[in-house]
């Protein structure tokens, strides 16, 4: 043997869990987060956050920079519409006024979105075909 002398520290792994014992009763579990309670002017802003997230209105939390996908806001935004539509006299007045407020707001910022280089949120015709008069694409 060396003049080194090995030194095994036999209690680390009670030091380890008592560690992790107190790290977790600092942090949250599960059963500890308090969500908000599920309501409609919660679902709008859920969604509509999901919409201004694809519009690039919120920057991405890896690359800080926005990111553009029209056809998942355009889906989001119609998503909406269904839900507009479909509780037409059952929502309170101020929940009808946020949902079509939200939606005007979403459908501006749509169309005031430019397509990212290379890509187009509307129906276009291949190279090759000639305009019919009908928005029907057939392959």
């Amino acid at each position: 043997m060396s003049d080194r002398e090995l030194h095994i520290d036999d209690d680390w792994k009670s030091r380890a869990q008592a560690e992790k014992e107190a790290a977790g009763a600092h942090g949250h579990t599960e059963e500890d987060m308090d969500f908000p309670p599920a309501s409609i002017p919660l679902l709008i802003n859920t969604l509509a956050m999901q919409v201004l997230s694809n519009l690039g209105q919120i920057p991405d939390p890896q690359t800080g920079k926005g990111m553009i996908y029209k056809p998942l806001a355009q889906h989001l935004i119609d998503m909406l519409g269904i839900l507009d539509e479909k509780t037409k006299g059952n929502l309170t007045a101020d929940e009808q006024e946020m949902l079509t407020d939200v939606l005007t707001q979403l459908r501006i910022l749509f169309v005031q979105t430019p397509d990212p280089p290379g890509h187009s949120s509307g129906l276009q015709l291949p190279p090759d075909a000639k305009p019919s008069g009908s928005s029907i694409v057939l392959p």
